[in-house]
């Protein structure tokens, strides 16, 4: 998914930055341990002696999940069923029966269908910003951790 490329490499042109490998795989990160980052920063910034593991946070497996799409898949679907069931019913309810008996032109029925579809894409749209809010929250807490990391390091350098 073009999304997940897009998280994907802003990820690894962060951390490339600092001398940390790409990883195809984003969710490789979280394999990165305080000692592994404390090396890098250690190597990156030209710093002599040794950084303290325990002051650089690895990444967490669920920083990395919540930051694709795949990991929304589940509420996303869950809120488009209802939606879609509402939908679908309006094109074949009762309701849309009603506008039919009293109304046979076409005009009628696309009216009524055009307020569900609009409804639909509305909620829709709504539950993907939803989401894409979250995806973002996790992003600036990925980079404020990347930038504390930062910070360590070139207080060490004296």
């Amino acid at each position: 998914m073009a999304v997940n490329s897009i998280n994907q490499n802003w990820l690894q042109t962060l951390l490339l930055e600092l001398g940390i490998p790409v990883e195809e795989d984003i969710m490789q990160y979280s394999k990165l341990t305080g000692s592994d980052i404390s090396k890098r920063m250690r190597a990156h910034y030209g710093i002599g002696e040794e950084l303290p593991a325990g002051a650089f946070s690895p990444i967490s497996e669920d920083l990395l999940k919540q930051l694709q799409w795949k990991t929304y898949t589940p509420l996303l679907e869950a809120k488009q069923a209802p939606l879609e069931q509402s939908y679908i019913s309006s094109m074949t309810g009762p309701k849309m029966e009603k506008v039919m008996s009293g109304i046979r032109d076409v005009g009628a029925r696309d009216g009524s269908g055009k307020v569900m579809k609009d409804k639909y894409r509305t909620d829709t749209a709504s539950s993907i910003f939803d989401i894409q809010k979250l995806i973002t929250s996790s992003e600036e807490t990925i980079r404020k951790d990347v930038q504390r990391w930062r910070d360590m390091a070139m207080s060490w350098m004296g």
